[in-house]
């Protein structure tokens, strides 16, 4: 949610979000502090191995509304997956991640971009973020 949004929430909405997105602001005396506390939250990040290459995934990529509703999907198809990953790392981390997987012919090699895939998806962090309501 955008910070100027988040300003023009009253004291209860703010709350209501703090606890959605499980950030504690007990302790937040004012508006902006606890919309301060929204935003760090949003923004951690972690750190991944995805074929030797260290990749940033933030909490709030994946706590997008697009990324939240491939993951329902029973069975995604591999437009959706590969727009899961871009969503989540960045369309310049996936294309460095394609590029990895590029065969010395050119064309890029399916089961080591799955296995790129599946290493974000199953880091820890990644992971709760995926999984929690928040």
């Amino acid at each position: 949610m955008r910070h100027e949004v988040m300003m023009e929430l009253d004291s209860d909405s703010l709350d209501m979000l703090a606890r959605a997105t499980h950030v504690d602001v007990s302790g937040a005396k004012t508006k902006a502090v606890k919309v301060r506390l929204i935003e760090k939250a949003g923004q951690a990040s972690a750190h991944v191995s995805v074929l030797g290459m260290d990749v940033e995934v933030t909490r709030s990529a994946t706590r997008s509304m697009e990324v939240q509703r491939i993951m329902r999907e029973d069975d995604p198809t591999d437009d959706e997956t590969d727009r899961l990953l871009e969503l989540l790392v960045g369309k310049g981390q996936r294309d460095a991640i394609v590029e990895r997987c590029r065969n010395e012919d050119g064309t890029v090699d399916v089961d080591a971009y799955a296995v790129a895939i599946v290493s974000v998806l199953q880091d820890e962090t990644v992971k709760n973020w995926l999984l929690s309501r928040g």
